[in-house]
């Protein structure tokens, strides 16, 4: 019999949008560190499936718990390595656009 897995062990597509969602859901309730730990959870799982668009938006979650945490640094630096993971993307993206009226208003 072979020991229990962990959930990052079998993460499915499922599993990594709970966990996305769960981020989500503490940004619209305002818990900043609710909500950074959520999305580090997820991005900690980058490597089960890294094409997985869902870790870049785990990227920005962590930009935005940081900067609602009032950790600007932080925040700056995630918005800067979601910039970096798009940096090939249409510009004119609406989530790039709201990323960078979000990073200029810190």
């Amino acid at each position: 019999r072979s020991p229990p897995r962990s959930p990052a062990a079998g993460a499915s597509g499922e599993y990594l949008v709970a966990i996305y969602l769960r981020g989500a859901a503490y940004l619209a309730a305002r818990d900043g560190a609710a909500a950074a730990n959520e999305f580090r959870r997820l991005r900690d799982l980058a490597s089960v499936d890294a094409t997985r668009p869902i870790h870049t938006l785990a990227t920005l979650g962590m930009a935005r718990a940081y900067a609602l945490s009032g950790l600007t640094a932080a925040s700056r630096e995630q918005y800067g390595e979601f910039f970096r993971l798009l940096e090939d993307a249409d510009p004119d993206l609406t989530i790039l656009r709201q990323a960078r009226d979000e990073l200029g208003a810190l």
